[in-house]
């Protein structure tokens, strides 16, 4: 009892912002450098003079439009954005180790062990040094939002293989979504977490076994066919 209370979720979380902020506070003091200029891109369509040269990073370039707007060309504004995106990251892959863990049945399902388990799996993440490019180089602000949307839809990938819903299908499809408009390959790794985890932890004829409500098959078949628009607006981006 005690050593559950110690690893409240609380106290989990707590840790993984302390350690990360331990590990990569320091990159607020860090300086632009090498092609960060793109961060200052005053306006969308000055960046190659395209639509399309933005709608593959909006989410990354509406942030760093607002930041440049309120806060001026500032080095330590822009890093802010990636250092609480890396934390929000490394929270959510503690999220993401419990939910598979325990999906799994690792550990015999013992709490305690899998919540140490994704504690350790989250402060790996958060203080691993691989990660300090992502928090001092400015325009990594859409690589930290790749990840958090990639991560995200797999959680709500499992989710749908373990109880089918509509909920879990529509919430996916908007994390791929979002992966899509931060990154340039963002539907790649996104789409890529979401097939491992199907091919995974998917039993056979799941879908046609746990999708009996007609609302449950509308609004997935919906949910897929937005996917469908996302992708091919994804492979427009490369061949315009």
């Amino acid at each position: 009892m005690n050593n559950s209370r110690a690893l409240s979720g609380r106290v989990c979380l707590f840790l993984i912002l302390l350690v990360g902020g331990l590990a990569h506070g320091l990159c607020l003091g860090a300086d632009f450098y090498m092609d960060d200029g793109i961060v200052m891109t005053p306006k969308f369509l000055e960046w190659g003079g395209r639509w399309t040269e933005w709608t593959h990073r909006l989410i990354p370039g509406f942030l760093s439009f607002i930041t440049l707007e309120i806060f001026g060309e500032s080095a330590m504004a822009q890093h802010v954005w990636n250092l609480l995106f890396h934390l929000g990251v490394s929270l959510t892959v503690y999220w993401a180790a419990g939910v598979f863990l325990r999906a799994g049945n690792v550990f015999q399902g013992d709490a305690v062990s899998i919540r140490r388990a994704a504690l350790f799996a989250g402060l790996i993440f958060a203080c691993h040094p691989v990660c300090s490019e992502a928090v001092n180089y400015a325009r990594c602000t859409r690589i930290q939002l790749v990840t958090l949307f990639s991560v995200m839809a797999a959680i709500g990938t499992l989710r749908f293989c373990q109880r089918p819903n509509w909920r879990a299908a529509v919430g996916t499809v908007i994390v791929i979504g979002l992966a899509t408009y931060s990154k340039d390959p963002g539907i790649v790794h996104a789409v890529s977490n979401v097939i491992i985890v199907v091919a995974v932890v998917a039993k056979r004829e799941f879908l046609m076994r746990h999708l009996r409500r007609p609302l449950d098959w509308a609004v997935s078949i919906l949910a897929m066919l937005f996917l469908f628009g996302v992708v091919l607006n994804g492979l427009t981006m490369w061949w315009v």
